[in-house]
């Protein structure tokens, strides 16, 4: 896993502990990452404005 991917991958899942009084749960944090992925090349994709 790239870098920057397993930090904030590592960020989701503080996140989600934090929301689900500590307790981890990454599977969550990485079906989060992945939409924030697919999320991020649709924008790029689609281009400024939309």
């Amino acid at each position: 896993m790239l870098t920057h991917k397993a930090r904030l991958y590592d960020k989701i899942q503080d996140i989600v502990a934090i929301e689900n009084d500590g307790q981890e749960m990454p599977e969550l944090a990485e079906q989060i990452l992945i939409l924030y992925e697919g999320a991020t090349a649709a924008a790029i994709y689609r281009g400024p404005g939309r």
